[in-house]
């Protein structure tokens, strides 16, 4: 009873206040005239209809009226109109109703999917790493939180973000992890998604988990995957390639440059197929399924040679012969008069294995016959001349590479000179130095000003930019910086240009001689100093087609990022917003990339030091309340707000010291050195001071 009576209670209030919206409304369209006549206070309706009583005694009577009508359907127009938007808003709302919860429906469905992906990634990444600590946090899954990734970490019921927490090769396995469990379930629900393309993927790991994740990438195929894995890494490819249980599971294939200066390489499959092969006849070489696989291996290898040795010669090759066709081929071009005339190449054709029954029906039968025909015999044979024949493969390939890279130059070659492109006369002073050693560094106090102005001379420096397709030298050079090119400079190491007169088009690399070949340049995308470690980019170019330039210096971030790799560049303030030059006076921490006698150029000090801005990885020329003085990197924070940080060494080796970058580090921290001024490094300077 008092749910009713609160209900009639209610529906009386609604009913007197639309009655008197109703009055109101009334009023303002029907409202009478004032006693004195005014038509501000009539309604809207009166107003019209004295304007039509009006024009009925004007002097124009009709036209009058036509007007005020003309106004009054203007005027019903509009009403209607409002009346129209009125309605259809009316009948939108529930849309906009179901609108507003799509949100949190899609929300719901994405972490729905994440949960359901953890269990999987998990199991994937257990296959790839193994963990180098067990005190590290845990990973607890993939989420997305603020509309970007978020991988929680929790340790001892400590939750943060697992990006800040973990090493690197923790989160990248954990990301490929989400990506193959991802790719799981789009092949479960859609299809497809079987070819993987990996780059490199052992990048970051340490030794113990590059094993781990070849054991695991060697597993790939058993769960519906295909892997493309592209590496420099030789001693990873080797693991992966043995990981594999099966082995006509996988190819390995190894791409060679040659050494023609004509951007080929050689792709051939790599020799680690026959020596396992041989391997597995070996452990059981009266099995007959080991025997032919070993037999029909050596055929392979031995086809796949013949071809490649037959291939820079006008005969043609299509892939398709087997290996008695491919040695008559051979056989020929063994009586012309070069390279293929040589001793190797007719030891080759002319070896005794050839003529051995064993051998030949071994290496035939197992491609052509059921695997009952052949026997251990044949496989012995196999393997009692394969070596010998390898050797002469490769020695036959050593006389042709060479016998490329010497040939004379074709006669519709056109060699181009390096280009005439001045740059503007320009000089910075020397207003400084520094060090870059172990984290000390040369005491300002104690050091001599220095004289002797960095220039740029137009009749010998040339300007190059460099575009978004040159990734071959991480660290030293990123797209946009522009590279002074020391026109007259012949260097015979460190970082150059080599320009191809033929192809008119500029390569920039750490110089290395030709191995053993005087009429050939290398350029690497690692130093020279570092040959042990050098992976990645390797080119040889020809001496007769290409000259060597030095590199005078780098400019930062001055040029927008051409489409090549290397273009040529137009600046008339190429030192703009540099101050100076500050000469790196000791130290080896920055090598190779600068070295004593080198200089950085520099930017105005920075007044104040912002924490909120991006400072790490920023290379800056420091000193200390010290007095030291020393170009490093801002590496990471030491505390919270940012304010203690480490200076990380520019190159390969030396120390990281800590430092009180700001004000507001606390009492920890007070035994550190303070910077006293920061100046930003806006580029390197690599030519000696006065030119």
């Amino acid at each position: 009873m008092a749910n009713r009576l609160l209900q009639l209670v209610t529906q009386a209030r609604w009913c007197h206040a639309a009655t008197a919206d109703l009055t109101r409304i009334c009023a303002a369209l029907f409202a009478e005239l004032g006693e004195d006549g005014d038509l501000a206070t009539a309604g809207i309706m009166t107003r019209r209809l004295a304007a039509i009583d009006q024009a009925l005694i004007s002097a124009d009577p009709l036209e009058a009226a036509k007007a005020a009508l003309r106004d009054l359907k203007s005027l019903k127009d509009g009403w209607d109109a409002g009346r129209l938007t009125l309605r259809l808003a009316t009948q939108a709302v529930p849309a906009v109703d179901e609108l507003a919860k799509l949100d949190g429906v899609v929300s719901a469905q994405v972490d729905a999917l994440l949960s359901a992906l953890d269990g999987r990634t998990v199991a994937w990444t257990d296959r790839f790493y193994l963990p180098t600590s067990s005190t590290a946090p845990a990973l607890r899954g993939t989420r997305i939180k603020d509309g970007s990734l978020h991988l929680p970490a929790e340790r001892g019921g400590v939750e943060g973000e697992g990006r800040e927490l973990l090493n690197g090769s923790r989160l990248r396995t954990h990301l490929f992890a989400f990506a193959l469990a991802l790719a799981e379930q789009i092949r479960r629900r859609d299809g497809g998604l079987s070819l993987l393309l990996l780059d490199d993927p052992q990048t970051l790991f340490d030794e113990t988990n590059q094993r781990q994740l070849a054991k695991g990438l060697g597993t790939l195929p058993g769960d519906g995957f295909r892997p493309l894995v592209v590496t420099f890494d030789h001693h990873f490819a080797a693991s992966l390639f043995r990981q594999v249980l099966r082995p006509d599971m996988i190819t390995y294939l190894e791409i060679t440059p040659r050494s023609t200066g004509r951007d080929r390489v050689r792709i051939a499959r790599h020799r680690l197929h026959i020596d396992r092969e041989r391997e597995m006849w070996r452990a059981e070489d009266h099995d007959p399924v080991r025997l032919v696989a070993f037999c029909t291996e050596a055929r392979r290898t031995l086809e796949c040679a013949f071809r490649d040795l037959i291939w820079p010669s006008s005969t043609a090759v299509t892939g398709d012969e087997t290996l008695q066709p491919l040695r008559e081929k051979l056989r020929a071009l063994t009586h012309r008069a070069d390279v293929y005339a040589e001793k190797p190449f007719k030891d080759l054709v002319g070896h005794a294995a050839f003529d051995d029954p064993m051998f030949r029906n071994g290496i035939n039968w197992a491609a052509h016959f059921p695997s009952e025909q052949v026997v251990f015999a044949h496989a012995e044979r196999v393997d009692a001349h394969l070596d010998a024949l390898l050797r002469l493969i490769d020695a036959g390939q050593a006389l042709l590479d060479r016998a490329l890279t010497n040939a004379p130059l074709p006669a519709v070659a056109t060699i181009v000179p390096f280009p005439i492109r001045p740059c503007p006369a320009a000089k910075l002073s020397e207003i400084g130095r520094a060090a870059a050693q172990d984290g000390t560094a040369v005491n300002g106090e104690a050091v001599e000003e220095a004289s002797g102005p960095v220039r740029l001379i137009p009749s010998r420096h040339r300007l190059l930019a460099i575009g978004r397709g040159l990734d071959w030298l991480p660290g030293v050079l990123t797209a946009g910086d522009v590279i002074v090119v020391d026109a007259d400079e012949r260097p015979e190491k460190g970082l150059a240009v080599v320009w191809d007169g033929e192809r008119q088009t500029p390569f920039v690399g750490w110089l290395q001689p030709g191995r053993g070949v005087e009429s050939t340049i290398v350029l690497h995308g690692t130093p020279v100093q570092r040959m042990a470690k050098r992976k990645g980019f390797a080119r040889v170019f020809d001496k007769d087609r290409c000259t060597v330039h030095g590199v005078a210096g780098i400019l930062f971030a001055k040029a927008a990022a051409p489409a090549k790799p290397l273009d040529f560049h137009d600046d008339d303030t190429p030192f703009a917003g540099m101050e100076g030059a500050v000469l790196i006076d000791a130290g080896w921490s920055a090598a190779p990339v600068l070295l004593p006698g080198h200089h950085v150029l520099v930017g105005p000090a920075l007044g104040r030091v912002d924490l909120t801005d991006a400072l790490a990885g920023r290379v800056f020329a420091v000193r200390l309340d010290n007095g030291d003085q020393m170009v490093k990197r801002i590496g990471s924070a030491l505390d919270r707000a940012g304010a203690a940080r480490v200076l990380e060494s520019i190159g390969e080796e030396g120390d990281s010291p800590p430092v009180r970058l700001a004000e507001g580090t606390g009492p920890e921290f007070a035994h550190l050195p303070a910077v006293d001024e920061m100046r930003p490094v806006l580029g390197y300077w690599f030519a000696a001071a006065g030119w």
